[in-house]
């Protein structure tokens, strides 16, 4: 399974921890190594690249996960298409991507008359740093709509399967996609 834009590798040693072989690919992957058990190198690491600029070494891959990198990525077409190039045709993809920025109180609301305040407030393990790193970032934020996010897909060659609301108070959507096995891109006939 490849993680993009893998951060501090949170998600690729916890999916590794459940018996997965794991790549997560980052520029800056060299923190997600340092955190990495020794216990989990058979199963998991990490290229420290940017997957729309660097295509990943080795075998395609049999899955893909990407946690909102598509609202910061300043080239949304080329990460798609280095995901794309990463997998094996047919494979499954899951995307993650916020609707709109982390306001801090109105999710915490929304949370606990939904969940209660217990789950408020782990939320807001992922809220703070999301809403500060979103205000340092030095590019423009992305929020798509569920039909963009679809149609953006859609065009970067994976079939969309699935686009549902999720995360703390539906601030994002998850969408389950597989890449096209056979598909015209941005105008061009490809066969895999």
């Amino acid at each position: 399974m490849l993680d993009v834009s893998c951060g501090t590798g949170i998600l690729a040693r916890r999916l590794a921890a459940h018996g997965l072989s794991v790549t997560g690919v980052d520029p800056v992957a060299t923190v997600a190594r340092r955190r990495a058990p020794a216990s989990m190198t058979a199963r998991l690491s990490f290229d420290a690249a940017d997957i729309a600029r660097e295509p990943i070494a080795g075998a395609l891959f049999d899955a893909l996960v990407s946690m909102h990198t598509l609202g910061w990525h300043p080239d949304r077409r080329a990460l798609l298409a280095g995901c794309r190039a990463s997998l094996r045709s047919g494979a499954p993809a899951i995307f993650v991507a916020a609707t709109r920025p982390p306001a801090i109180v109105p999710a915490l609301r929304r949370l606990t008359a939904r969940e209660g305040l217990a789950a408020a407030l782990r939320a807001l393990r992922w809220l703070v740093p999301t809403a500060l790193f979103e205000r340092v970032r030095d590019t423009a934020l992305y929020y798509p709509s569920q039909d963009e996010l679809a149609a953006t897909l859609e065009a970067a060659g994976f079939d969309v399967l699935e686009c549902v609301p999720t995360f703390v108070a539906d601030l994002s959507l998850l969408v389950r996609a597989r890449r096209r096995r056979s598909d015209s891109i941005h105008g061009r006939e490809e066969r895999l």
